[in-house]
């Protein structure tokens, strides 16, 4: 495959890549929001619920180690794609030998 199809070819999928990185961060952002408030809830209201703390914090805690596999994944996929459009920038660059 010609240098320049590769290039634009990591460029592209990078770029896809770091897109879908930064949205899926965004989402495990507001999902950790909304499960921080869960934890911090008034323990009357989950009475009202219909649910008792002890429930609420196992919930917390598995969620908690979830969130932080989703996390390292994340950042794993975000350095994956940077990566990625980073070499393709190297090989749109690079000098062809002749």
């Amino acid at each position: 495959m010609d240098r320049k199809v590769l290039g634009v070819v990591f460029l592209v999928f990078g770029i896809i890549a770091l897109i879908g990185s930064a949205v899926f961060m965004f989402v495990l952002s507001v999902v950790g929001t909304g499960i921080g408030s869960i934890r911090d809830a008034d323990p009357e209201f989950l009475a009202q619920a219909g649910t008792d703390a002890a429930s609420v914090q196992t919930f917390y805690e598995q969620a908690s180690q979830v969130m932080i596999v989703a996390w390292v994944w994340a950042v794993s996929s975000l350095i994956a794609s940077l990566a990625s459009v980073y070499s393709g920038i190297l090989k749109l660059r690079q000098k062809s030998k002749k």
